[in-house]
């Protein structure tokens, strides 16, 4: 299965591209503060870039 990463995938764009991965078969990652609902089926990488070191 192929893999993909999407930087955001909570809003517009990144959230559409997500989706639209998901949609046609890849195994989708978002890359997000999780700070808002997350699109059924990604798999979440939690982190903030304003607190890398934490």
């Amino acid at each position: 299965m192929k893999r993909v990463l999407v930087m955001g995938g909570t809003v517009f764009v990144s959230r559409a591209t997500a989706q639209n991965m998901i949609n046609h078969g890849y195994q989708t990652y978002v890359l997000n503060r999780n700070t808002k609902p997350q699109i059924h089926g990604v798999h979440l990488i939690q982190t903030d870039r304003y607190h890398l070191n934490q």
